[in-house]
């Protein structure tokens, strides 16, 4: 009898202890401040390797020539540990690239050369691990060997107003749409001016052996 008491005491004991380390888990869990965090990412659609390309310097700009469509994707990624309302995107392009269309279709659209500028406001709430996707889509007119670029920005809001923003770039870079030349070297020459006399003194030396023979 005395036996089956001891083994009762230490199971209860032990369920005891148990429920305790839950609670006292439960209480240091709820001690630890949540952390709000919002990203933004924008890429482009490289057309050539079927795959999307994060372009955010101008060393990494895709090429794309005068008169092609490009199609821009900005995803907005909840991060942290909170809800996020009112999320306020703004995404900025130079007039380089023709705004075509977006979806969704944005809340507000400017032109105020040099820029398109659109907004969209997302009441939420923007739960952690979600996302918003916007797709963009425009026409490059250039000017030739121009350098252009689409802007997104995002700010939002938690429970208790903390903001959180974040923003990225995604570069263009317009080439011309050459008839003259299929080769890709000398099309990207006209964009580079520091290679122009190499360029044309190959020309000129070619037409020199050319004549001596």
């Amino acid at each position: 009898m005395k036996k089956i008491l001891r083994r009762a005491i230490v199971l209860l004991i032990s369920v005891v202890l148990f429920f305790s380390s839950v609670a006292i888990a439960e209480t240091v869990k709820k001690g630890i401040p949540l952390e709000p965090n919002i990203d933004a990412e924008k890429y482009i659609w490289d057309e050539k390797n079927q795959e999307w390309v994060d372009a955010d310097n101008e060393l990494e700009a895709l090429d794309i020539p005068i008169c092609n469509d490009l199609t821009f994707k900005i995803i907005i990624y909840n991060n942290g540990d909170e809800h996020l309302f009112n999320l306020h995107i703004t995404d900025s392009m130079l007039d380089g690239l023709e705004f075509i269309s977006a979806d969704p279709e944005p809340d507000d659209f400017q032109h105020d050369p040099p820029y398109y500028s659109m907004f969209w406001l997302f009441p939420g709430p923007l739960n952690p691990n979600e996302t918003i996707e916007i797709i963009i889509t425009a026409h490059v007119v250039g000017p030739e060997c121009s350098t252009d670029y689409n802007y997104i920005e995002v700010l939002g809001f938690s429970e208790d107003g903390t903001s959180v923003t974040d923003s990225d770039y995604c570069f263009v870079h317009a080439i011309k749409q050459s008839r003259e030349f299929s080769k890709p070297a000398l099309v990207l020459l006209d964009c580079y001016p520091f290679l122009f006399l190499y360029k044309h003194n190959y020309i000129f030396r070619l037409q020199l052996n050319l004549g001596d023979g």
